[in-house]
Formats: structure tokens, sequence, C-alpha cells
């Protein structure tokens, strides 16, 4: 039976890295197409296990759509898995161990940029959507109920100790909530952006043994406005550090 990918983007750039590093270690001059069919095949699988571990269909940013690409085809440079007639290699199981590997690097790297307010931009779409606030915690200090601060502040339980306001009209598009546990959280972790104490459309929930989730609505947001997030389910209260950062673009 063909495989059907969860998001086709992040199975093809595993698959263009993966059948490049064990295929273009050197020069190649074999013009003949169907002596690569095992390489072809070993691709296939690692990409299948690469999206099964990946498990998000939301479409990759320009970051995810290159860093995949680079890393897989890294992880299978100068050197192949062994001989390429091995019945294992054409088997997803086989590969779910270097598939998480890489794709936690991708998502790390994702983290990181958002860290920094540095939105990448989607394929084709250039990067109108810019980071407009990041609401953090310090490791091991928030539970459920409480509001997340912004920019690393401690939470509270009080919502209008940690609220922001930004000084223009936005259309809010993107939130992206992130954990640092080692791992991925044990359970469903959710956090919900308000404005002016109620909760909008944006919310996101990184499910058991995950560390990002991605949320996308469309709300309007008018200059001064309070904004907050709220941590509905938080699991893992002493052991991750949380992280949701809000994306938008400028109101006409």
């Amino acid at each position: 039976m063909a495989y059907v990918p969860i998001n086709t983007q992040a199975y093809v750039s595993a698959y263009a890295g993966a059948v490049a590093g064990m295929a273009v270690s050197g020069w190649i001059v074999d013009p003949t197409s169907t002596h690569y069919a095992q390489v072809a095949a070993i691709a296939g699988a690692f990409s299948e296990a690469f999206d099964q571990v990946w498990s998000n269909a939301v479409n990759l940013n320009n970051l995810e759509v290159r860093a995949i690409q680079a890393v897989c085809q890294n992880e299978f440079a100068g050197r192949g898995p062994g001989s390429l007639d091995n019945p294992n290699f054409v088997l997803r199981a086989n590969w779910v161990i270097p598939a998480s590997a890489c794709a936690a690097l991708v998502l790390e790297s994702d983290a990181y940029l958002a860290g920094q307010g540095i939105n990448p931009g989607t394929p084709g779409g250039g990067s109108g959507k810019v980071l407009l606030v990041n609401f953090s915690s310090p490791a091991n200090s928030v539970g459920a109920g409480q509001f997340l601060g912004p920019f690393g502040t401690e939470p509270h339980s009080v919502e209008a100790r940690v609220q922001v306001s930004l000084p223009a009209n936005y259309v809010l598009t993107d939130i992206q909530l992130h954990a640092s546990m080692n791992g991925g959280v044990t359970g469903d972790t959710q956090g919900t952006l308000r404005i002016n104490g109620s909760d909008t459309a944006l919310t996101a929930t990184i499910s058991a043994g995950g560390q990002n989730a991605d949320g996308a609505a469309t709300v309007a947001y008018t200059a001064g406005q309070l904004l907050s997030v709220i941590m509905v389910l938080v699991p893992d209260t002493v052991l991750s550090e949380y992280s949701l950062a809000v994306y938008g673009e400028t109101m006409n």
C-alpha cells in the first residue's frame, strides 16, 4: 500500500536529503536511473519514519524546509547505512531513532529563532507575519491555570500582573507553544492567548511526547488592548520551561 504522508513538505524534504546524502558522496557518473532503486527505496523508508516523528500537518516555514533537507542529507553524507540489499533498510521502523534525532535538531532550531524574534517566513510568502510578543516562563515555575509572563518574567495566578499591550492595530494570526523538556511533555499541554481577559481562538496544544505546537486563527487586535496567555493544561509543573510566541501582521 502506498504511503500517505502526514506532512508532504516534511516527507519530501527528508527524502531529498536522504537520497542525496546516500547516493552523492562524490561524483556520480552512472546514467542508468534504475541502478539507484535501492537508494531511492531506503530514502523512502527513512522519510516515512521522519514524517511519522514530525507528526504535524501544519505547513513548514522556510527554516524547516531547508533544515530538514540539510540535516537529513548530512545524516547520510559520506557514509552509507551498510549493504543496500539489507531488507531492514526498507522498513520504516529501522529509521525511527535517526529520524527522531534529525527532527529534534530542526525543532530546536525553530525554538531558537522564535526566541530571537526571527520569523523565517513561509515558502512563497516572504515574512509578512512578524513576532509581536513572546510569553515565557523560567524553569519549574508555571502551573495549570496560571498566566505566562512576557519575555521571561515570572508567571502569575493574577492575570493583570502579566498582561501586556501593543502600540498599534494588528491581525493576530499564529501562535507557537514550546516546552523545553527533554523527551517531550508527559501529557497534553495547552496554552491560549487572551485579549482583555477573554480567550481568543488562538490556542495550541502539545501532545504527550512532544515539545512544540502551533495554533492559527485570525484575531483582530486594537492598540492598547491587554494580551495574556493562560496555561490551561500543564502536566509537568516542575520539569520544563514554556514559551508562547504570538505572530501577526499590521492591520491596514
